[in-house]
């Protein structure tokens, strides 16, 4: 009779193991476009390969660690949803290859609903006048550099939840994510691609999580910007410092001070954009916090 117990118990164990390891997680299966969504996978041997299709996009999925209270490997990813993605139901596909070449696929329904838009005039760009068609083109140059800043995607750094960078005031947030801008009377517009925290320039500004600084740079537009990998395709952008403390490929924890709050590039006053950016795509900062 013992020897008929311990047979299925080893039959059950065998059938969880091979059948039922492999899951993948999702936090939720509603975002807003602007959003993200988080995904885990976990699976008791290490997966070969794996890939996220989602709005005709690829997404690499990440290693985070070992389990050994559950005995198995952990995964997960964090994707973007753009601005202005087209809101309804989409499809996200996940597939997985094993060690033993076998390949297993998990499919999801996700629903996007519209940020609510807001709008937002500039009237003035330092006291220095409109914006001229060569600042937009120092804007596009800009915006290229800080492109190749994020081109590597690399081990997981963070750990949830990010912290808001300033935080020896109340934070007073006078320009939200998604916000639509127009600068001065020309025809020029776009959405806002962070978050513009307002306070006093000199006032402290901390990493919003552990990473690599990958960027310490003076743009003419942008004003002292610093950008941090935090590893999993996670990029936070600080911009309109005034001091900068770090330099290219030092450390930073969370809650590191990494400079200070400026008015510098194109800036209407002292105020610090804070963006958060996923495999390239701004999404909402608070999303992470």
């Amino acid at each position: 009779m013992q020897l008929k117990k311990i047979f299925y118990l080893i039959i059950f164990i065998f059938v969880t193991k091979f059948c039922f390891s492999f899951y993948a997680i999702l936090e939720s299966n509603i975002v807003r476009e602007g959003g993200v969504l988080k995904i885990k996978i976990g699976n008791y041997s290490e997966l070969k390969a794996a890939d996220i299709i989602f709005n005709n996009q690829k997404y690499p999925i990440f290693f985070v660690g070992y389990n050994y209270r559950e005995r198995e490997y952990v995964y997960n990813t964090i994707i973007p949803v753009p601005l202005d993605t087209k809101t309804g139901k989409k499809n996200l596909e996940i597939k997985c290859l094993f060690e033993s070449d076998e390949e297993k696929y998990h499919k999801e329904r996700i629903i996007i609903k519209p940020l609510f838009k807001e709008k937002d005039k500039l009237t003035r760009i330092n006291t220095k006048g409109k914006i001229q068609g060569d600042t937009l083109s120092e804007l596009q140059r800009e915006n290229k550099i800080i492109s190749k800043f994020q081109e590597k995607y690399t081990t997981i750094k963070y750990d949830l939840p990010f912290m808001m960078p300033i935080s020896e005031i109340e934070p007073v947030i006078s320009s939200n994510f998604g916000k639509t801008r127009k600068y001065d009377e020309a025809n020029i517009s776009w959405r806002h691609k962070g978050i513009d925290i307002a306070a006093p320039a000199g006032t402290k500004v901390r990493a919003a999580n552990h990473g690599r600084v990958v960027a310490a740079y003076a743009f003419k537009a942008y004003g002292n910007t610093v950008i941090i990998d935090h590893g999993g395709g996670i990029y936070s952008l600080y911009l309109h410092m005034d001091d900068v403390y770090v330099r290219t490929d030092d450390k930073v924890f969370k809650g590191d001070i990494i400079g200070t709050v400026g008015n510098t590039g194109i800036s209407t006053g002292p105020h610090l954009h804070f963006q958060i950016n996923i495999f390239k795509v701004p999404v909402n900062p608070y999303e992470l916090m």
